[in-house]
Parts: structure tokens; C-alpha cells; sequence
């Protein structure tokens, strides 16, 4: 959990940073949050919560174009997007949230249903995400908390990659059950 906690908070960061507009500007990401707007994607839903909670894979033809997982709890949840393209990951966006009320858990997750529309609540002390591009030789890592980008030293950027690569093959192999 602490390992997502990172990563959302990684995310958070990026909606105000630049790595964040290119993860959502990259032509694949763009593409693929259309196609599942359109409803033109075969959504494969896991019938069980996991480690992560919810798990969802979206495919365009037989390839496996993006994972959701929500993990939601009485005061907050996180939400995790991994891009895949081709195999590989292309970006990952998270984003998480904790609140005094249960009550707000609703109308904030309704924003998060795309990378694009979660914007409204970033830099709010409720939300932190981090978003991962995955171009060029190393990783563009961008994190916020509390409406602050946080810096990423080298060892933080390694671990992250890691583990949302080791995280991404499970999910994987879960959904290939399906």
C-alpha cells in the first residue's frame, strides 16, 4: 500500500508539471482514453478484488491496452492507469485520495474515470498522484502532494519504475485468467 500511496502521490504531482500534460498529450495515451470513451475497447473485468482491488483490463483487438485498478476504502481510494503499448508500458497515472467524510469518496471518484478529467481536485491536500512517461532512455517521473511537486531522487524514480513494472505482470497474469 505504501508502495501506492508513492506512486499516486507521483502522479499528483504530475498534473501540474509538464511530464503530466505529456502523458496525456502522448498520441497513444490520447488514443486509447478515446477509444474507451467511445466504448470501443473490450473491457475485461476481474470478478474479484485483488491486491490492488478492482482490476479492469481494456483491450483494442486481442492486445492489452490499459489496466485500472481502484482500491477505495471508507475515507479515500487510489486509482491506478497503466498504458500499455505494444507490450511495454508507455505511462502510468495515479492518483489518490483520503477525506474527513465517506461522503466526498463519490463525487471525487466520478472525476477519475479518465487521466484527462481527474484535473479538478490536484493540489488539493485530499489528492496526490503521479504520472509516469515512459519515452527515451529514463523514465519522466513527476509527483505532487498537498498541491507541491515533490522532487524525485534516483533511488525513489528506480523503485517506482520497479514497482509498477512488477505490479503491471501481475495484473497482467490475472487478467490473462479471464
Amino acid at each position: 500500500m505504501r508502495i501506492l500511496k508513492s506512486l499516486l502521490a507521483l502522479l499528483v504531482s504530475l498534473s501540474f508539471h509538464p511530464a503530466f500534460s505529456q502523458l496525456l498529450q502522448d498520441d497513444f495515451v490520447r488514443r486509447i482514453e478515446d477509444l474507451r470513451a467511445a466504448k470501443k475497447v473490450t473491457v475485461k473485468t476481474y470478478p474479484d478484488k485483488t491486491f490492488v482491488g478492482a482490476l479492469t483490463g481494456y483491450y483494442d483487438g486481442d492486445a492489452l491496452v490499459l489496466i485500472n485498478t481502484l482500491t477505495d476504502a471508507e475515507f479515500g481510494g487510489t486509482e491506478t492507469l497503466f498504458y500499455i503499448k505494444n507490450d511495454s508500458l508507455r505511462g502510468v497515472f495515479i492518483s489518490m485520495a483520503s477525506f474527513r467524510s465517506s461522503d466526498a469518496w463519490a463525487g471525487y471518484f466520478a472525476k477519475h474515470q479518465a487521466a484527462d478529467g481527474c484535473t479538478s481536485c490536484h493540489g488539493t491536500e485530499q489528492c496526490s498522484t503521479v504520472a509516469i512517461l515512459f519515452t527515451g532512455s529514463s523514465p519522466l517521473i513527476v509527483k505532487k502532494e498537498n498541491g507541491k511537486t515533490k522532487k524525485v531522487n534516483q533511488d525513489e524514480r528506480e523503485r517506482a519504475v520497479a514497482d509498477v513494472e512488477r505490479t503491471r505482470k501481475q495484473l497482467e497474469a490475472l487478467l490473462s485468467e479471464l
